[in-house]
Parts: C-alpha cells; structure tokens; sequence
C-alpha cells in the first residue's frame, strides 16, 4: 500500500525512543533522501516496526470514516498547515498562524514534519510497550518514586468522604503524600478533609482561591497543588470519584517506565442503572479515544492523569484557557511535543457522571466551546459553512429530543438514559455553535501567562491540625 502524509527516514534502530532523522512530506521531495536500492540494514524490533508507522491510504479513510480521498483536494490539505505550533513552547505560544509560505520554516511541509515526527515517535512507544506486555513494570530495577497525589475540590461535602476513603485503602512503597485543594469550598469540605489528618500520609490542604477575586477552575486547582507538592511524580484524582484498590500502586509502578500515565475509568459503580453506558463499557475504559478529525490525537480525562514532575516542567502548567478541556489540551500538548500517553488498564477509577439534566447540558455545552477552540488551537481547519451545517444539526435534533423526552415520561430507564445523552449532546452541538461564532483562534491568539506564571512561586499549604 502506497503511504501517504510522512514517510520516515534514517531512524536509529537501536533504542525504541531514538531521535527521528527526518520526517518528510511525501509532496516534498521524499524520494530524493531515500536510501539506494537494495542496501539492508540489521533490523532491531524498533526499526522493523518503522514499516508499520507510515499511515496507508486505506487506514487513513479508517481512521477519518470516510472515503480515502478528502473533499477540498489541496484546499483542504493546505488548510492543515497549522498543526502542532502550539505545543513548541511550555506554555501556550499563541494561536496558530495560517497562509503561511510552504517552504517557511512554519510553512505546512516542515510543520507537518514536526507533527509526523511527534506522533512517529509516540507510535513506537505504544508498540515497544507492547511488545514488553507481560513483564512486571519493577524490572527496571529502579526505586519506586515519590507520588503526590492531588484532589481539587470544590464544595464537594457530598461525594468527598468516598474518595479519602478510598485514598486511605492505598498502598505504595515509594512513600507518597495527598495535597488536598480547596477552591473556596463554601460547605463543609475542609472539615472533612481535617478528619483525615492521622489516616492519610503527609496530608495537605493548599488553598487555590483568593477571597474577592474571580475563581479560576480546575485546572488553577491541580497547578496549584503541584507547585505545593514534593514527589518526583503527580497523580490527579477528583473529589466527586472513587479510586478502586491497587489504583496508586499502578500508577507509581507505571509512572516509573512511562512520563504520561492515564487510568482506566469505570463508570457503572458509582451511578444509577440509567446513566450506565448502553453499548461497551464506557468512555476510557478498554481505552484512549482519538479524534475523529485532524490532527487524529488521544485525549484522555484528568481525572487519572499521572505525570512525572519532569514532563510537567517540560510541558508547563494545565492551560487557564481551556476550563473544561484542559485535559484534551494536555494530552494533546503532550503528543506533539512527542510524548505517548501510556493506558494503564490496573489504575481503575469509579467516575460518576451528572445526574441533573442541567449539570448534563452544561457540562455537554462547555465541552462542545472548549474542543473547538482546541481545535482550532492546534490548526485544525473548520469545514466551509460550518456554522449553517451546526444550525442544522440542532434543528435536527429538536424531534430526537422531543421523542425521548416522552419515551423518559414513561418512567423506563431506555428512555431516561437516551434523554440524559440527548441533553449532553443537544448542549453539545448549542457550545460547539456558539465557538464558531466567537471570533477565530488566530485573530483573537490563545496565551496562557497565568498559567505560565503559576509554574513558578510558593503555593500556601497548611497541615490539618497545624501539623
């Protein structure tokens, strides 16, 4: 099958992660660096899997769901230059520039060279993780690292207890601590947590809000945890989910082979049978979902994010910009600077969903503005009339909602579990709307200085009992 997008040249077979020599667009002028005919190269497992990491015409079309040959011709692959620019710094550069020259240095042949080389590098860490399956991840012969575990929380009376529970079951060798953060919880969360000074080891309470000032959200939260935090590696868990048995212990064990470890996410325990997910087993449970668009990358939920303290130094702090989606963000941010996310199927975490209709709309209408603006951050083009077909679709969807809204009255639970994804996606579709009438990444640029100054500076954290 002819390979289409990149093809790969000169890679240092001897180590699984070795640097890329060069990674060209096809339409650039491959042919000219390839090797002579016939020469032949000892092939370790990393070099032999090189074959497999171009993208064939067919898995292209899979991968898209349609047809292998994309409406727009070069129009549209023209439209893809932007991908990637905004991961080549810490923090957040700007918004992608677009009509750029095609042989400038951000022009499409060597911005797609950077992203080819990016997701190049994470498809042979997914492969060489395979192919080590079996082995126990204390082989390496390190010691076990230090893990600060980081809970935001934000008036979470409710669902809190569950989780330092589940906390105080955990176990690890290589010593941890629990940064808890409050964002201006106005209930009693604090309280709880105090309760669980002499249960949890090295327990913290860091406080994320400043009285009169405007609260930032989650993603401030976990930054301001970690600048309180002393182990060589952070693990994000949630005050409203559970971590099952054996999660920390997976995760550290994980952690030490991999700079990007996410959890497997179980999403029946914790919510009624109608919330239970209709077909499989939910949203990052067998695994990582990638995007159905350009430019094809995994994302995965924070609520089991494991990162070394290194790649967050790397990578800079979660953005500021993106309330909902900074995990999307992170997650991609981190592939293209050419990090893999690693799925750990052992690090299992009870996830509860929204059960109120308008929690459900909300959360469905935030994520919808947040992914395109992702999106469009990393250069993804927006398909011509966009915002009529968007119009469409949600004029589409009124007789969907209007049918399970009656199916839902009946009182069977097929009905109320089809209303609760018809909310989510009709909020969808209204936040998705709304961001293609905002103005476009690039006349209005995307930064993250508050995040960038949130790297740096003391956090103020209080032992539980002025421990």
């Amino acid at each position: 099958m002819q390979p289409v997008g990149f093809h790969v040249l000169d890679v240092q077979p001897a180590v699984a992660h070795g640097p890329v020599r060069e990674v060209l667009d096809l339409g650039g002028g491959a042919a000219a660096g390839q090797h002579a005919g016939g020469q032949q190269q000892q092939q370790t497992s990393a070099h032999r899997l090189l074959l497999h990491c171009s993208v064939s015409v067919e898995d292209s079309a899979a991968v898209r769901g349609r047809s292998s040959r994309p409406a727009g011709g070069k129009r549209r692959s023209a439209a893809f230059a932007g991908y990637g620019r905004a991961a080549r710094s810490p923090a957040i550069a700007s918004a992608p520039q677009t009509n750029l020259d095609a042989h400038s240095p951000n022009g499409p042949v060597n911005v797609r060279r950077r992203v080819g080389a990016a997701i190049l590098i994470a498809r042979l860490a997914e492969v060489s993780e395979l192919e080590s399956q079996g082995a126990p991840h204390a082989s390496s012969g390190r010691p076990p690292v230090k893990l600060s575990v980081i809970l935001p929380c934000f008036n979470g009376s409710a669902t809190l207890t569950v989780q330092l529970e589940a906390l105080t079951r955990q176990e690890w060798a290589g010593g941890w601590e629990v940064i808890a953060v409050d964002n201006g919880s106005t209930d009693n969360s604090v309280e709880i947590v105090k309760r669980y000074e002499h249960r949890l080891p090295d327990l913290k309470i860091v406080q994320a809000y400043t009285p009169g000032t405007k609260r930032l959200g989650v993603p401030h939260s976990y930054n301001t945890g970690i600048k309180a935090a002393s182990g060589d590696a952070f693990v994000f868990c949630e005050a409203d989910d559970e971590v099952a048995a054996g999660w920390l212990q997976a995760m550290g064990e994980a952690l030490a082979e991999h700079p990007f470890v996410v959890g497997r996410l179980e999403h029946r325990k914790l919510n009624p049978e109608w919330l239970h997910p209709p077909y499989g087993d939910g949203y990052q449970y067998a695994g990582l979902s990638r995007a159905r668009t350009p430019p094809y990358l995994e994302s995965a939920s924070a609520a089991s994010f494991g990162l070394r303290r290194s790649l967050y130094t790397q990578l800079g702090p979660l953005s500021l910009d993106f309330p909902m989606g900074h995990d999307q963000e992170y997650s991609w941010r981190a592939q293209v600077a050419g990090h893999a996310l690693h799925f750990e199927p052992r690090a299992v975490v009870h996830y509860r969903e929204k059960t109120r209709w308008r929690d459900r709309f909300r959360q469905g209408r935030n994520w919808g503005w947040d992914s395109h603006r992702i999106e469009q951050h990393y250069g993804a083009p927006t398909p011509r009339f966009a915002l009529p077909r968007q119009g469409l679709h949600m004029v589409r969807l009124l007789p969907a909602g209007i049918a399970v809204a009656l199916w839902a009255a009946t009182g069977r639970t097929g009905g109320r579990r089809q209303l609760a994804e018809w909310i989510f996606n009709f909020g969808w579709a209204v936040g998705k709307a709304r961001a293609l009438l905002a103005r476009p990444a690039q006349a209005n640029p995307i930064t993250a200085p508050r995040a960038a100054d949130e790297l740096n500076g003391p956090a103020t954290a209080s032992h539980p009992g002025g421990r």
